[in-house]
């Protein structure tokens, strides 16, 4: 998806001889930068969780949990893979940017962390980023702390190979 197009979808006004989109605030739509997830300032970590916590609000964070959970087989099992994911990453992006044009998607460079003698000692899980979790993997500080899962769980459980 391209700059005029984006533009048009979330209600900007394209000015197509200087190749801007003007939103509805006045403020432009600029290019998504990707930022490594503890390298977000305060204000973009805040932002970023409250447009997490709107879309989970609406559903549509469910949806799109839904929807990969969905694909889970074929687009994790083979030369889908990739693609698939960029696609499915691109529709989440914009479904983030819709509410805050400033935002992207941040990622989570793990080498970061490969050091470390025990991966739950990172900063990443600490209440001010990720949150932290229990012995069973159960969230139980920081934003994400009563987001019911599609299974009916009252709060998120990370993947145990994270913490053994």
């Amino acid at each position: 998806m391209d700059l005029r197009c984006l533009c048009s979808f979330i209600g900007g006004k394209i000015d197509p001889e200087n190749k801007i989109c003007t939103l509805e605030n006045g403020n432009l739509l600029t290019k998504a930068v990707r930022k490594e997830y503890r390298q977000l300032s305060d204000d973009e970590r805040e932002r970023y969780h409250s447009v997490l916590q709107k879309l989970k609000n609406l559903g549509i964070f469910d949806g799109f949990n839904k929807q990969h959970k969905a694909a889970a087989a074929g687009s994790h099992l083979g030369p889908a893979f990739l693609p698939w994911h960029r696609e499915f990453l691109k529709r989440f992006e914009i479904a983030i940017r819709m509410m805050d044009p400033g935002l992207a998607i941040p990622y989570w460079d793990s080498t970061m962390d490969f050091h470390l003698p025990e991966p739950k000692d990172s900063i990443l899980w600490t209440p001010m980023f990720l949150g932290e979790s229990d012995e069973d993997g159960i969230v139980v500080s920081g934003q994400f702390v009563g987001w019911k899962t599609l299974e009916g769980r009252d709060n998120i459980k990370r993947f145990e190979c994270f913490f053994n």
